[in-house]
């Protein structure tokens, strides 16, 4: 004989829909379903092994993970259908989704005689029943094999007849002998596992674990591990009751009594016979009949018939005839119309597959239950007709052991090709993936339709496919169609395809990984930012029935981590999340090493990309090695390596070119672009105060808030489950007048969130931890209406009905803007949010100078003269800039001095080529850590340092250094550059780097090294808040805020031209190409999109002078662009120059031509522009050229022109020879 136990469940997706507040009825259904998913397939001449065809084990491990994705998961989409239009017709009102992103059904109205609560109730009281009224054969079970047989004692065989005589033979069936502890339990790795209990009682809720102790049993060695055997099955649920051999000789009459007593009445006394009697005579009995029991009873025998196929039992290459006795809920059928589906779907869309299996199924027993056939060929028989090449006795009711009715009739001795389904006593899970050959999908047709539908050849969709990928969309996450970009990255991923992901926030980003992650084999494993993020992540999958997900975060205490572990290594985990730090620490690499030998890691998913270059550079230096680490520590013997995928709601150019070279994906092939950034369901609007009235405005801003969303005032604030108006108010700091503890308290409550402990707190990190944990879970369960949060908390959360956003001072650039404001609006309602800042322009034109200063400690010198109270946003923001990058010079420092006092002693008389690991302790304080972090990573880029890893409980950093040549730091670094720079750039960059000695060429490339980070990598920060800066003063309406941010996210007719212009000179660029661009753009349309595609090539850019003079011109032509925004823009261009001089021969006249410009687009402001360029930038020379031309007969320009001619005269004179001696003589005289 031979046993497969496994494990799954379902659930109607009607269920999400219950009014009200549904959570404590799923808790319960949920804990009802998987204390009896546990299943058992038994054969008597037939043995378990996995197929060894890879082919076959592909699609079945494919279908498997699908299947079991949760526990339970949502039954099958049409079955539920079926179902509601059916035999659940009487029992609720619902509705069809016709309309919105998901399908399926909503409740109205429950119409049971009866609370859910008893509902659930009643479903406990079928599980305890027999399913016919002819019962006899439901008792009939297995005797003990020899083998077991030998375990037992004689006062066994008496504790079992006397539980008969009192309990009577139905529940004497569910009496079970010598079964292993290791069944009871879900912790298959604990030590007593192996052991056996002597008998089970398990029916309903009532769960009895019986030892009956011999002599031995009183030994303090036995007793003390019977302690701990009953300690465990305790922890699982067990109720534990130990009698002697000698009570039991003495009779066990009364005490089963007793025992009898502490059952539940419906238990003992049903008031129905069978299963079949309740339904029919309750209503209520129905109705958890088929709205639960049936959903649960299906999934269950659906993994069974995939198991079949797996270990070939049954053969998918060849039409079998099947004969199923149906031994109580008649589902078998149903069962294999949704095997087929599942297994076909996967066969059109990858074709190296086995196709699905075919099959002529006999069924004796009552009218199945199921939804259209589809084709399947199944006919009710009375008796078997013929051969079959399997026999299939279905009792999803009857335990483990039993013999059915139906079985015992037909086959009174069992054939050799009988295989019996049937409920597997205990609670122990069997869940998890299954080993195959990665898979690719054959979906390039479909990737080229997508691709070139707005092309002038556009390739037509492969039908067969689209629907196949649409049916895994319905049937996994109930969702209606793809959104905007999803299919297309599903359909690369699927191929193999890194693939970087830009759409907009509430886009369903995270769909295209997770729908793919499924379709492909193993693991698949998910970077994520923050520890809120990933709780989100998770819970979300769970919600959509998909539970084999797990993170790991130090906020876990260690039993939780280690279980998650333990998971992930046992493949019982489909999806885990991690952050970045986690892929060095070299333990967790192990672990991974261990995972990919049994499983592959198809896909690794690097979500909110966009932290790789705003948090890489910064203060998580691991983002920027993590790709890197991914690549190695996810790839197989073999050299296969997952697949890379970066998700990101929005990033500029600069941002994304970032991700590109991080990511090594550097096909334009591989970015995914949404058609619209366009956020219908969001309003903008900026309001423009002082830094002292923020208070008064915020609170002002709530008042007029439910006006504005034209809502009831009276309620808006209301707490109202899934109709609660919540909202985010986004502070920019943790502590201060603008931190989250000063703003919520401001507002009159304690609802706040930050990454860091704010001061007034007042708990360690592991009760703030647990404080952020029930204020996520409390917003998003809508027991709290707002919450005050840093952008730790905004990033990726899904919550639908968040009506507004407030950030309460001007976020660091555009994108972290739109990403934290398209939390709001999530449920596809136009103009359902609104989305504010409350903006300070305090100092503006101090703020300009000071981002203008390429010297950071000169920059913080005069940002500290200015008082925090008449700091605008703007400056708040630079001072939090000027913390993370203190200075090149400081930087410069802290690097060499790392090198030499950490690593450099290291390498000391090692050869060239040879490695050596070095630990090297934090340091004091965290900003230590971070300092020594940034260095090693900018010892990786240059060489010297290959690896490192880090170890958080001893505090240190193993870092792995390699002795290279001075010829080799200069070649990892010139590589570097490259990646952002063209060739040329990055030649000359390391031209004067000496390959003398090694500690030379470090010194010199790290200078060259951290310049570059600071001219490129932070002169775009400040290019990207300066942008923000711009938007939010700028501010008239929403309509032109968001055309403006519009402009500036999404490609334009300009962005492939002007992309080329990126990190050229402008001597290769010409002003003639300014020029023709110009002459080109005729509308205030056209003009607006420039605008904004300028702004974003200068984020990557930003000390491109061609594009900030284009910018300059295309503000001046626009009618939407304040005289300030086009002032401002000439003076960084006027300052840029002069810097530039040496190597800019056309200096002059790149100022000359820009003054014509500004008098042919905004003659108003010539006047102005030219005060700014004369004076800062002007030169004689300059001021010839401007009076020989028609500029002159402006009176102002002719005035400036003439004096700084004048000016330079008397400089010239003054320092000739003839003026010093004529001022000797006249002082002698």
């Amino acid at each position: 004989m031979d046993k497969l136990r496994y494990t799954a469940s379902a659930r109607l997706g009607l269920w999400d829909t219950i009014p009200g507040d549904r959570d404590e009825f799923l808790a319960s259904l949920v804990r009802l379903l998987q204390d009896n998913a546990h299943a058992v397939i038994e054969t008597d001449h037939i043995e378990f092994i996995p197929t060894d065809n890879p082919a076959l084990a592909s699609v079945t491990a494919i279908c498997d993970k699908i299947i079991a994705r949760g526990n339970p998961t949502l039954v099958d989409l049409d079955f539920e259908q079926a179902l509601l239009s059916g035999p659940c017709l009487p029992f609720f009102r619902v509705e069809v989704m016709t309309e919105g992103p998901s399908v399926g059904h909503r409740m109205s109205a429950l119409q049971i005689p009866g609370t859910l609560q008893e509902l659930l109730t009643a479903t406990q009281e079928l599980l305890g029943l027999p399913f016919g009224d002819n019962a006899d054969g439901d008792f009939a079970s297995r005797p003990l094999p020899t083998e077991l047989r030998e375990l037992t004692s004689q006062e066994e065989d008496i504790f079992l007849a006397e539980f008969i005589k009192v309990f009577g033979d139905r529940l004497g069936a569910k009496l079970h002998r010598q079964v292993l502890i290791r069944d009871l339990v879900d912790s298959p790795d604990d030590e007593l596992a192996q052991s056996r209990v002597d008998f089970v009682f398990q029916v309903g809720g009532t769960h009895w674990v019986f030892e009956v102790d011999g002599a031995q049993h009183t030994e303090p060695g036995q007793r003390n591990l019977d302690a701990r055997r009953d300690a465990l099955l305790t922890e699982h649920g067990w109720t534990v009751f130990r009698v002697t051999t000698a009570q039991v000789r003495q009779g066990l009459q009364a005490w089963f009594e007793t025992r009898k007593r502490d059952l539940p009445a419906t238990l003992l006394s049903p008031g129905f016979d069978s299963v079949q009697s309740a339904i029919v005579s309750s209503h209520l009995h129905a109705a958890a009949y088929y709205a639960i029991l049936v959903p649960l009873t299906t999934h269950r025998c659906l993994r069974g018939l995939l198991h079949l196929y797996s270990h070939e039992i049954l053969d998918p290459t060849r039409n079998q005839r099947i004969l199923i006795l149906e031994e109580d809920i008649p589902i078998t059928v149903e069962a294999f119309r949704q095997l087929s589906a599942i297994w076909g779907h996967i066969h059109t869309i990858a074709q190296e597959t086995p196709t699905a299996p075919r099959f002529d199924l006999d069924v004796i027993g009552i009218c199945p239950v199921h939804a259209p056939l589809e084709g399947m060929t199944a006919r009710p028989v009375p008796g078997p007709e013929g051969s079959y090449d399997i026999i299939l006795s279905h009792g999803c009711l009857m335990d483990s052991g039993s013999f059915g009715s139906l079985e015992q009739m037909h086959f009174p001795t069992a054939p050799e090709n009988l295989i019996r389904l049937r409920h597997a006593i205990g609670f122990r899970t069997e869940r998890a993936l299954q080993w195959c050959e990665p898979l690719r999908y054959d979906l390039a047709d479909v990737e080229r339709a997508i691709t070139s539908e707005n092309g002038d050849n556009p390739e037509p969709m492969t039908v067969d496919k689209f629907n196949a990928m649409r049916f895994f969309l319905r049937h996994i996450f109930r969702k209606r169609d793809f959104w905007d970009g999803q299919l297309h990255v599903i359909s690369r991923l699927l191929q193999g395809k890194a693939t970087i992901v830009l759409l907009p926030t509430g886009g369903g980003k995270s769909l295209t990984y997770q729908l793919s992650g499924l379709l492909l084999p193993g693991m698949t494993i998910i970077i994520d930012p923050l520890v809120s993020l990933m709780t989100d992540q998770a819970e979300n999958l769970e919600a959509t029935g998909i539970d084999l997900v797990g993170f790991i975060s130090s906020q876990l205490d260690p039993a939780e981590k280690e279980a998650s572990l333990r998971d992930m290594e046992a493949g019982r985990l489909a999806f885990t999340y991690i952050s970045p730090e986690r892929l060095q620490i070299q333990k967790f690499r192990n672990q991974l090493q261990t995972v990919v030998a049994r499983f592959p890691v198809s896909l690794a998913v690097i979500d909110e990309a966009h932290c790789v270059s705003e948090w890489g550079h910064d203060f998580r230096p691991s983002y920027l090695h993590m790709p890197l680490n991914l690549q190695r520590y996810c790839s197989d013997g073999e050299g296969r390596r997952p697949t890379l995928v970066g998700l990101t709601g929005t990033a500029s150019f600069a941002v994304l070119t970032d991700i590109q070279m991080e990511m090594h994906v550097t096909d334009e092939d591989a970015i995914v672009l949404p058609k619209s950034f366009d956020r219908q369901e969001l309003r903008f609007d900026v309001r423009i105060v002082p830094m002292a009235s923020k208070p008064s405005a915020l609170k002002t801003l709530k008042m007029q808030m439910p006006r504005i969303l034209r809502s009831n005032p009276q309620h808006f604030y209301e707490l109202r489950g899934d109709r609660t108006n919540s909202g985010i108010i986004f502070c920019p700091h943790v502590n201060g007048s603008l931190g989250v503890t000063s703003v919520a308290g401001l507002l009159g409550h304690g609802n706040f969130f930050a990454g860091q402990v704010p001061k007034a707190f007042g708990g360690d990190w592991s009760q703030w931890n647990a404080h952020k944990y029930r204020v996520q879970q409390a917003f998003k369960r809508n027991r709290i209406q707002e919450l005050v949060a840093t952008k730790s908390f905004g990033m990726g959360i899904d919550k639908p009905n968040i009506r507004y956003t407030i950030h309460y001072a001007v976020p660091q650039s555009v994108e972290a803007f739109y990403q934290e404001a398209g939390r709001a609006g999530r449920n596809g309602i136009p103009e359902y949010a609104l989305c504010s800042i409350i903006y300070s322009d305090d100092n503006w034109d101090a703020a300009l100078e000071i981002l203008n200063e390429p010297n950071h400690p000169t920059a913080l010198a005069r940002l500290q003269k200015i008082g925090w109270d008449d700091r605008g946003d703007l400056l708040v923001q630079l001072w939090l800039m000027f913390n993370s990058y203190r200075g090149r010079n400081e930087e410069k420092k802290l690097t060499l001095e790392f090198w030499n006092e950490k690593l450099a002693p290291v390498i000391t008389g090692m050869p060239v080529g040879a490695t050596n690991t070095q630990e090297i302790p934090f340091g004091a304080g965290n900003q230590a850590r971070v300092n020594s972090e940034r260095a090693i990573f900018r010892l990786m880029l240059l060489g010297v340092v290959q690896d490192y890893t880090i170890n958080w409980q001893m505090r240190r950093f193993a870092v792995r250094v390699e002795r290279i040549s001075p010829a080799e730091v200069k070649d990892h670094l010139r590589r570097y550059l490259m990646q952002y720079k063209f060739q040329d750039f990055a030649v000359q960059a390391v031209r004067n780097i000496p390959e003398d000695t090694v500690v030379n060429a470090l010194r010199a490339a790290i200078n060259v090294l951290i310049d570059f980070i600071y001219d490129e990598i932070v002169a775009k920060r400040k290019q990207a808040l300066r942008t923000m800066g711009e938007l939010c003063r700028n501010f008239t309406t929403d309509q032109e805020f968001r055309e403006a941010i519009l402009a500036y996210l999404q490609e334009s007719e300009f962005s492939d031209e002007l992309r080329e212009w990126v990190n050229r000179s402008f001597e290769a660029i010409g002003i003639d190409s300014i020029h023709n661009l110009l002459e080109r753009v005729t509308t205030l349309e056209e003009v607006k999109r420039l605008v904004g595609t300028t702004r974003r090539m200068l984020d990557e850019d930003p000390q491109n002078i061609a594009l900030r003079y284009l910018s300059i011109c295309a503000r001046a032509q626009s009618a939407a662009e304040s005289d300030a925004s086009v002032l401002q823009e000439t003076t960084t261009l006027t300052l840029q120059v002069d810097r530039q001089r040496e190597d800019l021969p056309s200096a002059n006249d790149i100022l000359l031509s820009l003054l014509n410009d500004i008098a042919t687009r905004r003659p108003a402001l010539l006047a102005s522009v030219s005060n700014v360029v004369l004076r800062r930038a002007g030169t004689g020379a300059l001021a010839r050229m401007v009076m020989q031309t028609d500029l002159a007969d402006d009176d102002t320009l002719y005035s400036l022109s003439l004096k700084l001619l004048t000016v330079k005269a008397l400089h010239a004179a003054m320092d000739c020879n003839f003026y010093t001696n004529l001022q000797k003589e006249l002082h002698h005289a």
